[in-house]
């Protein structure tokens, strides 16, 4: 089960997809995502695209910034 941070920032990038999706259709640019790390004190912006947010999201992996960690470790990181 995933823990209460990391749920509340999956409900925080769902709402940035959908406000994105809806506002601005651009799903190949780069979209400012949040972290989705272990660490209680991260709130490390994640640069994605729509495309690549939802892939990572479909087969059960988390959002990442670079070098952060997660378990289990089925997540995408920002280049």
């Amino acid at each position: 089960m995933a823990e209460p941070q990391e749920s509340i920032f999956r409900v925080l990038n769902e709402r940035i997809r959908l406000l994105v999706t809806t506002f601005r259709g651009f799903e190949e640019e780069a979209v400012p995502f949040v972290c989705e790390c272990d660490q209680e004190t991260c709130f490390a912006p994640v640069e994605l695209s729509l495309v690549d947010y939802e892939d990572t999201c479909s087969s059960g992996g988390r959002v990442l910034s670079p070098g952060h960690v997660a378990e289990p470790a089925s997540e995408i990181q920002a280049v």
